[in-house]
């Protein structure tokens, strides 16, 4: 039962210490929950097909000129954007015979000018959610921009019997889930990636963000 990260590992980008103290007391007490073992490999069974359209608008929104080989699906799923699309992908989990471009985040050596996340963040746990978040800062290039989407809160409400487990629930398929505002999810990753990188809104996904490397 892995303990560590799936999604991402340590990088060079560290938390400030000053900035949003009690969100960071918030990620080192769920980390030390984590030691207790939530299987990240679950996070794969929440993998779905039907994302290909999302990801063509979000290209054409916000990845206009740059080409497909430049943009990196991080936590793709079943693969079927990034393979009809032409996207290097990152999945640690790939299943019916998808072949990723990576599997481990140490693999991704490449810095792109485009990355999409989709729905990845609410299913990880705080401690992997914190590893991923660092691992699509470390896959941009300079100017390059990740477009971060995942579950608002209303999406928890349709979930049958959810158990609280840290900031999110465990639902009856047994995989971790959590619903974020737009507030929640810009502030989260500004302390997590800090000044060099620029958090805004989108309307792309149901609650999103795009993150620019500054520097």
């Amino acid at each position: 039962m892995p303990k560590v990260c799936a999604m991402g590992t340590g990088n060079g980008f560290l938390m400030p210490s000053g900035d949003f103290p009690e969100m960071r007391k918030g990620i080192e007490d769920d980390m030390e929950k984590a030691e207790q073992g939530y299987d990240i490999a679950k996070s794969g069974n929440t993998q779905v097909s039907n994302t290909v359209n999302t990801y063509r608008k979000v290209k054409s929104k916000h990845f206009k000129g740059v080409p497909d080989s430049d943009i990196l699906d991080y936590g793709a799923g079943l693969g079927r954007a990034s393979e009809e699309m032409g996207f290097d992908s990152f999945e640690p989990f790939p299943k019916g015979g998808f072949a990723p471009t990576y599997t481990d985040p140490s693999q991704i050596e490449q810095e792109y000018k485009g990355v999409i996340s989709n729905a990845v963040l609410n299913v990880l746990p705080r401690q992997q959610r914190v590893e991923a978040v660092r691992g699509i800062g470390k896959s941009l290039a300079v100017n390059g921009k990740a477009v971060i989407m995942v579950r608002g809160r209303g999406f928890l409400k349709s979930l049958v019997n959810p158990t609280p487990y840290e900031d999110g629930v465990i639902t009856g398929k047994d995989t971790f889930q959590k619903g974020f505002t737009k507030q929640e999810l810009i502030d989260f990753i500004r302390s997590i990636l800090g000044p060099n990188f620029k958090v805004s809104e989108t309307s792309s996904g149901d609650v999103g963000v795009v993150v620019t490397r500054l520097r």
